[in-house]
């Protein structure tokens, strides 16, 4: 285990532990019989309040202790990127994979040359699972808190001010209208979820031509965002129309570009059958199959049946499924 590591691993260890303690410490408080209105209803509620306030701190100071241990790494050769996997031990191959934790600046600008097919893919999709794997795992964690609000609301029919804020905040990202609290909480829950690892590279490796097109090598736009604000860093296309105004979008990272596909997926009601397909699977207790959840994108592409067809053989053949099991909800 490297020193980066082992750093945020003790940072974390001691969040947990200062955590535990504070719950048994107000569990001691409660049993040495102080009276604490138990009779008044309202102190009971804000005393839900301040737990669910703490969670929400709690989970906000792991995220930014997990930021600040992340590394940004970007090498202009596949061979740099060869041996760094090396050195971090990470094979996508392998049954057990442990996913650095690393920012990914971009691919590297030569992965076109690779004439190794086999080698080509293994360098496109070990750099596009890191940036997968850690943008699914911040949604988890909205995905978790999210469970836990719409909980402690079903039972109490109330939410903290914190919590309130940040449903908010979620309603915005996620294009969501209503202002009934119990429909929003509802309707989050069936957008602020995970897109499968297999199916996020079946569409990344269709979009970019497995990490070399020209918008995925000078703007890291994998998926062919657009962008029409001005405001917006972004590249024109050679072919565009002379009165459209639109740009492909910048991103600064490969991550980058894969939270806002991710999220264009999850609040855009153009893939609205991907979150019915989605949701049935998790009501049905089921794993979430990329395969079924291609079939919510018949508005992605212009091709449209063929283009869903090309991305479930594209999952089939490289036998990217296994890869879901890395995402633990």
């Amino acid at each position: 285990m490297n020193k980066l590591k082992l750093q945020t691993v003790l940072i974390l260890a001691m969040m947990i532990f200062l955590a535990a303690m504070g719950y048994f410490g107000t569990s001691l408080f409660k049993s040495k019989g102080v009276d604490l209105k138990q009779d008044d209803l309202t102190s009971e509620v804000s005393a839900s309040e301040r737990e669910a306030a703490q969670e929400a701190k709690a989970i906000q100071q792991v995220q930014e202790v997990e930021q600040e241990a992340f590394t940004s790494i970007a090498y202009d050769s596949y061979k740099d990127w060869e041996r760094l996997l090396e050195d971090y031990n990470y094979n996508i191959n392998q049954k057990a994979v442990e996913i650095p934790r690393v920012k990914v600046k971009r691919f590297p600008e030569d992965i076109g040359e690779i004439r190794d097919v086999a080698k080509k893919k293994k360098i496109f999709l070990s750099i596009t699972l890191i940036g997968a794997y850690h943008a699914n795992q911040e949604l988890l964690e909205d995905r978790r808190r999210l469970k836990s609000i719409a909980k402690k609301y079903a039972s109490s029919s109330s939410v903290d001010t914190e919590n309130e804020e940040w449903v908010s905040q979620l309603k915005k990202e996620y294009s969501v209208k209503s202002d009934d609290l119990e429909e929003v909480l509802n309707l989050l829950l069936t957008k602020v979820d995970i897109i499968p690892l297999s199916l996020v590279l079946a569409q990344a490796a269709c979009e970019s031509g497995w990490g070399t097109s020209r918008f995925t090598r000078v703007a890291n736009n994998i998926f062919g965002e657009w962008t029409f604000s001005k405001e917006v860093a972004g590249v024109v296309p050679k072919d565009r129309p002379v009165n459209a105004t639109y740009k492909i979008r910048k991103f600064d990272t490969i991550e980058a570009s894969i939270k806002s596909y991710i999220n264009n997926l999850n609040s855009h009601y153009a893939y609205e059958e991907l979150w019915k397909i989605r949701t049935s699977l998790r009501n049905k207790g089921e794993e979430l199959d990329s395969v079924k959840l291609a079939e919510g994108l018949l508005n992605y592409s212009q091709r449209r049946e063929l283009y869903i067809e090309e991305l479930q053989d594209i999952i089939k053949y490289n036998n990217l499924q296994k890869l879901d099991s890395l995402l633990k909800d």
